[in-house]
């Protein structure tokens, strides 16, 4: 057993190894055919089908039925046919998740990752290799003198695959892990193992899956949506086109707005996964998946299993966390590092004989956080954690445990480096953008015209984590009043959080996005009550019902009701008509949408009236999966259709433009980052009202590519430039320059 660990750790290094090298060991090949040597590859790739493998298996299977010598054979046969179908279900669950192209495909499509069905976009795993090492690793238990020939043709059956371009490096070393895995696992010695490693961590794999489906679900789909998307993904792209990883640069420009971590996270995915969309969202999503995985496991530890399940399903179906893992922006990864820090800190308080460690982890997360977001990622952690200690009454001691020199050696390891170089780099022009513009005055004032009332944040609690945000208010009541130390942190992280945003003048929704695993556990523990026990409403004849679930069957019917007839809304409103300047298609998918939320709400209602608390909580967690769903595979892309496609594809014709000839790119009276990112190529922004700026980049002799809003084509006719195209709201004209038109 230990081999066999030590060569799946192997393989798991090489597989990540053979990320890097993927696109390298693919061209290799494509430049080193040789023709009959193609045609046998060919061969033996054939010779690695499912199918074909299989005819041993039966020839096995008949062998055992008819004589009572070899009887054992039929076993033997059954086995390996199990193993083979298994390997095919999951490789093929697997490839339709995951939406690899094949590399043959890449040139034409560029690489694009995402739960897909389209012919092509099925490569990771290879499903060859998987079968194949099924084959040769259960075979080998039973005929342990012919392991290398097994093993021989299961490598030539995965190189075969290679060579022939149907697959890259990392889908085939996947497909060997996964093969050996299912062999190992499929002989009847196994099978123990598998029930006591499913006993242990199969809720916790389940969980994972469940996130995964939801956080991973067509993010590499749709286009960059402007501002904030397009903008981290075109700075991370510059950082790896210029070779400045000290400095964020957007536009050619310096850019201060956030610090350096999350540009390196998406930079590090456009090494593996090339520049696109997918890599762009990767790190959110992973991160998304991974503190759902997180949550479970300390919930367990501290409360129970049941309570860990449903807290981590309500923070995995909060919609507000749904798309924030979807969006390339920085919030799920802020939130993702704040949490860690929090979490150190609770499980160290509890369990005093490892305190110091977690406290150094904690303090390790709080560096990330700042890294990530700046001063925030210490500031509200630190409130959080004073204010517990003041309310437990803990305060001193609890601060002299905390202070730990070592952590905060870590803490300044892990932030000083950047933060020093960057202003040594660029000195008080970046302590006056970022600290004071992007931290204080943010908070103090309104920035980008981001602002909103006191009540601004209950709006968008109840909204972005509906339906669970109904029950936080009875949740945080009964936390305080229960003593419970976890259910006190809980209500403490959210107050915090909740409170210190809404005194701020900028607000935004994305910034109250780290107390949603605290609105978790605190909506988790009224859940768990509520299954566990018949409500207390129940036992009295005068209270038929919970307000809380009262108050979310009124919100439940109005929501579903408002999305029954935003279609109507959307198709005769004057501002979606003159911004679109077409009728919009596919709206229908909201008449879904509002039948699902209408028929969760009213079914789960009656089930919590009827006692059924279990099932009520199942279908609300399967509804909200299925408004994502719904979200996320056609409300989404629609959105990006109308809004974003138009400016891609201005963006491709200028892009192809400047290769074929010098030009520049003019955005006039827009702030569109994403056609900086998909033209790739630096552009001179223009605002709606600066004239002479026009006038002056107009008197170049370069050809000119300016993309603007539809309402400004007249003017910029009357400025001699000729109209390219024209749709939804936009438009693209082009100036030839002057050596151009002697031509």
């Amino acid at each position: 057993m230990k081999d066999r660990k030590y060569i799946v750790q192997f393989l798991l290094i090489l597989f990540f190894i053979s990320l890097l090298a993927d696109s390298h060991v693919t061209t290799y090949f494509l430049n080193h055919r040789v023709h009959p040597f193609s045609e046998i590859m060919g061969w033996i790739s054939f010779a690695g089908q499912g199918w074909i493998q299989a005819l041993p298996c039966i020839l096995l299977i008949f062998i055992g039925t008819i004589s009572k010598k070899w009887s054992w054979l039929k076993k033997v046969g059954i086995n390996t046919v199990y193993g083979l179908i298994l390997s095919g279900v999951i490789t093929q669950f697997i490839k339709h998740l995951i939406g690899r192209p094949r590399p043959s495909f890449v040139p034409e499509t560029g690489i694009i990752l995402g739960p897909t069905f389209a012919r092509g976009f099925d490569s990771f795993p290879s499903g060859h290799a998987t079968s194949a090492f099924a084959f040769a690793s259960i075979l080998s238990e039973y005929f342990p003198f012919m392991r290398i020939i097994l093993y021989a043709y299961a490598m030539l059956v995965s190189f075969s695959r290679i060579y022939i371009r149907a697959h890259y490096l990392s889908d085939v070393i996947a497909g060997i892990a996964i093969g050996l895995s299912i062999g190992w696992f499929i002989v009847p010695s196994r099978w123990d193992d598998i029930k006591y490693f499913l006993r242990r961590r199969g809720v916790l794999l389940l969980i994972l899956a469940i996130a995964f489906f939801m956080f991973f679900l067509n993010i590499g789909r749709p286009g960059l949506f402007d501002v904030d998307e397009a903008v981290y993904a075109e700075s991370a792209r510059e950082m790896v086109t210029t070779g400045d990883w000290i400095t964020p640069h957007y536009n050619g420009a310096n850019r201060y707005d956030k610090p350096i971590l999350f540009y390196w996270l998406i930079s590090s995915a456009y090494h593996i996964f090339g520049i696109n969309e997918f890599s762009a969202r990767f790190w959110s999503a992973f991160l998304g998946v991974t503190l759902a995985g997180v949550l479970y496991v300390f919930l367990k530890h501290f409360g129970s299993e049941r309570f860990a399940i449903i807290s981590s399903l309500i923070f995995i179906t909060s919609m507000e966390v749904a798309i924030l893992a979807h969006a390339a922006i920085t919030d799920m990864t802020l939130t993702f590092f704040m949490t860690l820090s929090l979490l150190c800190f609770y499980t160290g308080y509890i369990e005093k004989e490892q305190k110091r460690r977690w406290y150094i982890a904690g303090y390790a997360a709080s560096g990330l956080a700042v890294l990530t977001k700046g001063p925030v990622g210490l500031v509200i952690p630190g409130l959080i954690i004073l204010i517990f200690l003041t309310i437990v009454k803990d305060l001193r001691r609890g601060l002299k445990d905390i202070f730990i020199p070592g952590g905060i050696g870590i803490f300044l390891f892990i932030t000083l480096p950047w933060y020093g170089a960057e202003i040594w780099i660029n000195g008080w022009e970046y302590i006056n953008a970022f600290f004071i513009k992007h931290n204080i005055t943010r908070y103090t004032g309104v920035i980008s015209g981001h602002s909103g009332p006191i009540y601004y944040f209950v709006v968008v609690v109840l909204l972005a984590f509906f339906p669970w945000s109904i029950f936080i208010p009875e949740g945080i009541k009964k936390a305080f009043s229960s003593g419970h130390s976890l259910l006190v942190f809980a209500a403490v992280w959210f107050l915090t959080i909740f409170i210190f945003f809404s005194l701020s003048r900028t607000k935004l929704p994305g910034y109250i996005a780290p107390l949603s695993p605290a609105a978790a556990i605190i909506a988790g523990w009224v859940w768990n009550g509520w299954i566990g026990n018949i409500p207390v409403a129940f036992k009295k004849r005068h209270r038929i019902y919970s307000w809380s679930m009262l108050t979310y069957l009124i919100l439940g019917i109005v929501g579903g009701m408002g999305f029954l007839s935003l279609p109507y809304y959307m198709a005769h409103s004057p501002y979606v008509n003159n911004r679109i300047g077409e009728t919009i298609k596919g709206l229908s998918i909201f008449y879904t949408m509002g039948m699902v939320i209408l028929g969760g709400v009213i079914i789960s209602y009656i089930s919590f009236v009827r006692q059924k608390g279990r099932i009520a909580f199942t279908i609300m967690a399967g509804m909200m999966m299925s408004v994502a769903s719904i979200l996320f595979l056609y409300v989404v892309p629609l959105v990006d259709y109308y809004m974003q496609t138009p400016l891609r594809t201005y963006a491709q014709v200028v892009k192809d433009k400047m290769i074929l000839q010098n030009g520049e790119l003019i955005i006039y009276d827009l702030n569109k980052p994403s056609l900086i990112f998909y033209s790739q190529h630096y552009a001179t922004i223009v605002g709606g009202g600066a004239h002479e700026q026009l006038k002056k980049v107009l008197s170049t002799d370069k050809n000119l590519y300016i993309i603007t809003k539809a309402r400004r084509v007249s003017e910029l006719r009357k400025m001699g430039l000729y109209l390219i195209d024209q749709k939804r709201g936009y438009a693209l004209l082009e100036r030839t320059g002057r050596n151009e038109r002697r031509k």
